[in-house]
């Protein structure tokens, strides 16, 4: 087992709190949130996933499929849209 201050699992932990700063910001550009939506898909990235908030009062979580990347591209694309 790795301890918590291996290296490993000080990179591992850098890459997760990576990702989750990465769903939590807001693209300001078409641009960037075509980057965002492409890193989601990908098969690698699949952990970012679990970091896209579950909708309010949806009643269903799907936060870490790509129905949640869907999610959260029509939301931010409603702000960018909304802020122009």
């Amino acid at each position: 087992m790795v301890g918590s201050d291996h290296p490993a699992a000080v990179a591992l932990r850098a890459v997760l709190d990576t990702e989750k700063k990465l769903v939590d910001t807001a693209p300001t550009t078409q641009a960037g949130l075509g980057a965002l939506e492409a890193h989601l898909r990908e098969d690698r990235h699949s952990q970012a996933r679990g970091y896209i908030p579950q909708p309010l009062g949806r009643g269903i979580r799907h936060n870490d499929s790509l129905e949640g990347v869907d999610w959260l591209i029509a939301k931010r694309r409603a702000e960018i849209d909304s802020a122009s």
